[in-house]
């Protein structure tokens, strides 16, 4: 289907009770089915939207402020961030560790085995990124994307809190200050992702807060390919909240946006070409609750995601410089080949990993 087809279509989405009715216009398929199967999904996250609007799930009161206030604003102003692929060679270094070269990444679907439009290929994709569990192999890999994060991608996320760096205040597990940002939680280690050619969505439409992680949350997205565009993108939620619009990104570009707030999802890739992309998430230390009701796993009662598990910590020295001073870890949250496919969410719906 061609992108004008797509942009032209029309749905209107039906809550189960069909107490409600939102109109949406949608980048995605004509079938029947598919369009059917977007309104259950889109209806569901609806619903986690109105639930998650009820006092209890509040954040403590200094998030909600910021929320509330420029803060919230400039976080869901979306941008797109050039970097020098020569200082930060993600390609090259991702390339190395799964050992192919950077050209082949667009292609790398027609090496697996009774390739098919209908299947996931969970089992190629695993083979495929199996390399990066080794820490050795990973480690240049790590190396240059621990630089991109507190030399590019960290200043930008601090920059969503109005003011200027102060004293640092320490307040219980948060580390932030009084004016400004000095301190950033961000992903000790990318999302990796592999969208082959296939005739479905391989992500549903959702928020990430859906997955526990905190509504201060920018993620950001970089292509490994020359350039993602039509099937191959991430559709995001416009600011009316009525339609869509495509992520096209260029090799050498980070695409920001709100993903805790602002609904995400994907199409199918008739592109004919894999997309491979790395996200990573950042979060200014004044937006981050670690007791937040949405960030806490029920079984254990500690939050999903903490400095010094799924977050390195940032910090601001006095030369303006950023620093890791905590370290975070590789986990199963961060999807192929880390994700635990046992794993499922309060929610009953499983980590949408790999795609």
């Amino acid at each position: 289907m061609s992108g004008a087809e797509a942009s032209s279509l029309t749905l209107s989405l039906v809550e189960e009770d069909a107490s409600d009715v939102a109109t949406v216009r949608m980048p995605f398929s004509t079938d029947k089915a598919r369009r059917e199967r977007f309104a259950r999904q889109w209806a569901r996250l609806a619903s986690f939207r109105e639930n998650r609007a009820a006092p209890e799930w509040r954040d403590c009161a200094q998030v909600e402020a910021l929320l509330r206030g420029e803060a919230g604003k400039r976080l869901r102003q979306r941008r797109v961030i050039r970097y020098d692929a020569n200082v930060y060679p993600l390609q090259d270094a991702f390339a190395e560790a799964l050992g192919v070269t950077p050209e082949e990444l667009s292609t790398i679907h027609t090496a697996w085995s009774s390739f098919s439009l209908e299947s996931s290929h969970f089992a190629d994709k695993a083979a495929l990124l199996r390399p990066l569990t080794e820490p050795h192999v990973r480690a240049r890999l790590q190396e240059v994307y621990d630089r991109l994060m507190l030399e590019v991608v960290v200043p930008d996320a601090a920059s969503v809190i109005p003011g200027t760096p102060a004293n640092m205040l320490k307040r219980g597990d948060v580390v932030g200050c009084d004016d400004g940002c000095s301190a950033v939680l961000y992903q000790a280690f990318p999302c990796v992702r592999v969208q082959q050619p296939c005739n479905f969505a391989t992500i549903r439409p959702h928020t990430d807060d859906m997955y526990h992680h905190p509504r201060g949350t920018l993620n950001y997205y970089a292509p490994l390919v020359p350039l993602i565009t039509g099937g191959r993108t991430l559709q995001l939620e416009a600011a009316s909240g009525t339609s869509f619009v495509p992520l096209e990104l260029r090799h050498g570009e980070l695409g920001r946006f709100a993903g805790a707030m602002d609904a995400h999802f994907t199409i199918a890739n008739d592109t004919g070409l894999c997309r491979v992309s790395l996200d990573m998430r950042a979060v200014p230390a004044q937006l981050y609750d670690p007791l937040s009701p949405t960030l806490l796993v029920p079984e254990t009662g500690k939050p999903a995601y903490a400095i010094g598990d799924y977050y390195s910590l940032a910090e601001r020295g006095e030369d303006g410089a950023w620093r890791k001073t905590v370290a975070g870890r590789v986990s199963e949250r961060m999807g192929f080949p880390f994700v635990n496919s046992n794993y499922n969410n309060r929610r009953g719906g499983p980590i949408v990993a790999g795609a």
